[in-house]
């Protein structure tokens, strides 16, 4: 008794340790998080933990919790923590099922996010109001949310978030059997996937199930075998294959009215680990003992989710239990419970249509929003153009302006160059014609004087004098024009041979 009692006191010590070392991993990359200097990626993160923390806590620690994170947005001057504790608001009362009040409380995170025009927090938010409003099976509202998040992830030109709000569109759309709309948003989304190169690999792998499972429901066997296949060759370990190709292969055989064998896999996967068992495969297990006359256990599955809480608010769904029940009743010849479950039936198709009146103008509207938002990223787009060919010819006319002034500047140089040249060579020109020749035509006058003389001994003797003071005349002369050649000022103000001749550089 005394062991066990011990025992008992280890464990529980043990579990508050572990609670308190996951309590502290959380507030360390919670301060981690509020450290971050990029907004939009702290914000990204903010959101995600939020979630996280009131997914995975104990009740009785939510607004400790709350409290908490109020008193660390203030501490660290967190941009936009209005809204953000509307939205832990949102999530508290979401966690505590009251969903009234969480939806005001997003509301409200939504209305102080607009004030701030914070793109990414209005996408987070109208995205989780859709998730909220889609399981309380409000389809319109849903809708409406999902496309206002879609007209943020457009204005934030983000390809991901695009691609997320068309897989959330396409899943309502198959949930109310609209399956050729839903199949658009999953196209649409895949487009987007492919041509933007989104590098989130488990978005593709949910487009590839959603795809397969509208072909299942309309019972287009090759188009859910192309998606099989795709499936199948998904790397190993990627985002819930198992899941999706488990459930994909059960598809191929009811599509191929392999029932039994259908019914074996689908019981298999009810106890498999690894699967995620949910009520659409209750749903399938039902329909195939039906189609192999197993009227009792389909009955008993029919009945059990027509009574599930969690499809209280789904009458697009309810009304296929009901409706199976009556077909099963009818067999059965118990009429007049056959009459009570397609009156049901009826009741909540009916309500499924009050529903979704309003569905098909949202439906108009987010096309046209996509439109719209097409159209103001192409105008963005053109504006982006338009400056850029404004800037490259103010560029270009600049370019032009300042190659004509060197231009300009460069003749202006070569023609006082050759004003100077021609200065130069009118200097050394008359240098040469005034004082080179006069002293040599001195010379060569006493020289062919001496020649012509009888006397040329006694001639020179006497013109000797004259001859040394003109060679000297003529040695000076020679020696300017030699400085003047070679002067560095003289070097560098003649021009180039080639310039002479052409003008041009």
């Amino acid at each position: 008794m005394f062991k066990r009692r011990c025992l008992t006191l280890l464990l529980f010590c043990l579990f508050l340790y572990l609670n308190a070392v996951a309590s502290l991993k959380t507030d360390i990359d919670f301060l981690n998080i509020l450290k971050i200097s990029d907004q939009n990626e702290q914000e990204h993160r903010l959101v995600r933990s939020i979630l996280s923390f009131y997914e995975s806590k104990p009740v009785d620690s939510l607004a400790k919790g709350k409290q908490e994170m109020d008193e660390l947005f203030t501490q660290y001057k967190v941009a936009n923590r209005v809204a953000l504790n509307h939205f832990i608001d949102y999530t508290y009362n979401q966690r505590i099922s009251k969903l009234d009040e969480a939806e005001k409380a997003l509301v409200k995170a939504i209305q102080q996010a607009s004030r701030t025009k914070d793109l990414y927090l209005l996408y987070a938010f109208y995205n989780e109001l859709g998730f909220l409003q889609t399981y309380r099976g409000n389809t319109s509202d849903a809708v409406y949310s999902f496309s206002m998040a879609k007209k943020q992830a457009i204005a934030a030109d983000n390809a991901e978030y695009q691609v997320i709000v068309d897989i959330n569109l396409s899943d309502i759309f198959y949930k109310n059997n609209f399956y050729k709309q839903s199949l658009f948003y999953l196209e649409q989304a895949q487009s987007i996937y492919q041509k933007r190169a989104v590098q989130t690999p488990r978005l593709i792998n949910i487009i590839y199930i959603n795809i397969a499972e509208n072909y299942f429901r309309t019972g287009n066997i090759d188009s859910l075998k192309k998606y099989n296949a795709l499936l199948h060759a998904l790397k190993d370990g990627a985002y819930k294959k198992y899941i999706f190709v488990k459930r994909s292969d059960y598809y191929l055989l009811l599509l191929q009215h392999d029932h039994k064998n259908a019914i074996n896999n689908i019981k298999a996967l009810n106890t498999d680990s690894l699967y995620h068992y949910n009520n659409i495969d209750e749903q399938n297990l039902a329909d195939a003992y039906y189609h192999i006359g197993v009227l009792d256990s389909a009955k008993l599955i029919f009945t059990r989710l027509a009574a599930d809480p969690t499809e209280k608010n789904h009458p697009e769904v309810k009304s296929h239990f009901y409706k199976m029940l009556g077909m099963i009743a009818e067999q059965q010849k118990d009429y007049a419970v056959a009459a009570y479950n397609f009156k049901m039936s009826q009741q909540q198709a009916e309500e499924q249509i009050g529903r979704l009146t309003q569905v098909d103008n949202i439906s108009s509207q987010i096309k046209l929003d996509e439109v719209q938002g097409s159209y103001i990223q192409k105008e963005e787009g053109y504006k982006k153009e338009r400056l850029g060919l404004i800037l490259v010819l103010i560029i270009t006319i600049l370019v032009i302006a300042i190659i004509a002034m060197i231009f300009s500047a460069t003749n202006q140089r070569r023609y006082f160059e050759k004003k100077l040249f021609d200065s130069k060579r009118d200097e050394l020109s008359f240098i040469n014609s005034h004082e080179v020749r006069r002293h040599l035509s001195n010379l060569l006058g006493l020289v062919d004087l001496i020649k012509n003389s009888d006397d040329k001994h006694k001639e020179y003797l006497g013109a000797e004098e004259y001859i040394l003071k003109e060679a000297e005349a003529l040695d000076g002369a020679i020696k300017t024009i030699s400085e003047k050649l070679d002067s560095d000022d003289a070097k560098a103000e003649v021009p180039d041979i080639k310039d002479r001749h052409t003008g041009l550089v």
